[in-house]
């Protein structure tokens, strides 16, 4: 099955180690948790991928409720990669599903949730050529309410109205190389970052698509990345990078220079972490999805290690 096939892939010369497989014991407990973001009340939205359901804390990691449950109805969700509160407190969900249960192709959709928690909207995610797009990988809200999606196998930035029309595909500079495996994408006034996965590289772009930026390539020396998953933005434009293979989060400042790493330490007995997004939470404070270890790890400004979420 396509989904099995997706999400059992072992980590090697550039694909995403995305092994999530394994069970927790109690019901609540987060099981390979891949996505999260903060709303502007301070609460943590996660996205719980095995369980197929949205869990929210608070900054503390006390559990305030979920939303979701595995199907393919209004208000269901199936493999959810990524999630976004927006500033009404509806909750944008990029949600990868089949058409049919008797069906292994894949439909994506953004799904869009209101404060309640009931779904109130969903549009395709399509590049307008066909049916549903390559595969998708993160969203992120613009400020006037458009939805940026990016799309790791079109190698494509989609942009829809509120509605979920498409307004626009960016492949990449004019003048320039085009976008290679995008995984990660963060929104700026006046701009927009985009991780490239395979290229370990982050770059800048303005509003008109020119490059403004690069930073990395491969390595596993400060400022070099590989395979990274995640980008996002401080109120101040400093950067923070999920580093999937380097088993850590790089930040920069918003010029680019490399500022200090988040490294967590291995849980006895587990695989090595497998970081697949982090965002700057209330105070500076850095949450980190390890979906391997079943948790959300939270660092305080300097490095210190805080907390487990789980």
């Amino acid at each position: 099955m396509l989904w099995e096939t997706r999400s059992c892939l072992v980590f090697s010369a550039g694909v995403l180690c995305a092994f999530l497989c394994a069970c927790t014991g109690h019901p609540d407990a987060l099981n390979r948790p891949n996505a999260l973001a903060f709303d502007a009340q301070g609460r943590v939205f996660v996205s719980d991928f095995h369980n197929q359901r949205i869990a929210i804390f608070d900054r503390e990691g006390r559990r305030l409720g979920d939303f979701g449950e595995q199907g393919l109805g209004t208000g269901k969700l199936w493999k959810v990669w990524g999630v976004r509160p927006a500033p009404d407190n509806a909750v944008y969900v990029l949600n990868h599903r089949i058409t049919t249960a008797a069906d292994e192709e894949p439909y994506v959709e953004v799904k869009v949730f209101g404060p309640d928690h009931r779904e109130r909207l969903a549009f395709p995610v399509t590049d307008g050529f066909s049916s549903s797009a390559g595969w998708p990988s993160d969203l992120a809200l613009a400020a006037d309410g458009s939805v940026a999606v990016v799309d790791q196998q079109l190698g494509a930035v989609l942009w829809f109205d509120p509605q979920g029309h498409l307004l626009r595909s960016f492949r990449g500079p004019d003048a320039g190389q085009p976008l290679d495996n995008p995984r990660g994408i963060a929104l700026f006034a006046g701009g927009f970052w985009v991780v490239e996965e395979y290229p370990h590289r982050l770059r800048k772009f303005t509003a008109d698509g020119t490059q403004a930026l690069e930073i990395g390539g491969e390595g596993s020396e400060p400022g070099r990345f590989l395979f990274p998953q995640s980008i996002d933005i401080a109120g101040n434009g400093d950067l923070l990078v999920a580093d999937l293979g380097n088993y850590r989060v790089q930040r920069f400042s918003a010029g680019g220079e490399y500022l200090r790493e988040y490294r967590p330490k291995r849980i006895a007995g587990r695989s090595p972490p497998q970081l697949l997004q982090a965002v700057f939470g209330p105070d500076e404070h850095v949450y980190v999805a390890d979906s391997k270890g079943n948790r959300v790890i939270v660092f305080a400004p300097d490095g210190m290690w805080v907390r487990d979420i789980r």
